[in-house]
């Protein structure tokens, strides 16, 4: 499953996907689920889809600029966008 992402992370450079657009990306995406789950994006549910798309990015992004980022939490990926600003 690991080289699948990574093959997704150095294709999407060839869509021009920068390394900022992955904040961007992140944060419309757990926007997306907490509106989608209302009510039931709990506290535990939110921190599990931020642990799953830090580390989507952060495989992806590895494999595309060559970085090597270690460890959830420490991707360079800034989830904590102000949700609010995105709805």
């Amino acid at each position: 499953m690991i080289s699948a992402i990574e093959d997704m992370g150095k294709r999407h450079v060839g869509y021009g996907v920068t390394k900022a657009l992955y904040d961007i990306v992140g944060a419309a995406l757990l926007d997306t689920q907490a509106k989608g789950l209302g009510d039931d994006f709990t506290p535990e549910t939110e921190e599990a889809w931020t642990i799953t798309c830090t580390t989507l990015a952060t495989v992806m992004k590895n494999a595309a600029y060559g970085e090597t980022e270690v460890g959830v939490g420490q991707t360079g990926v800034d989830f904590s966008v102000p949700w609010g600003s995105l709805r």
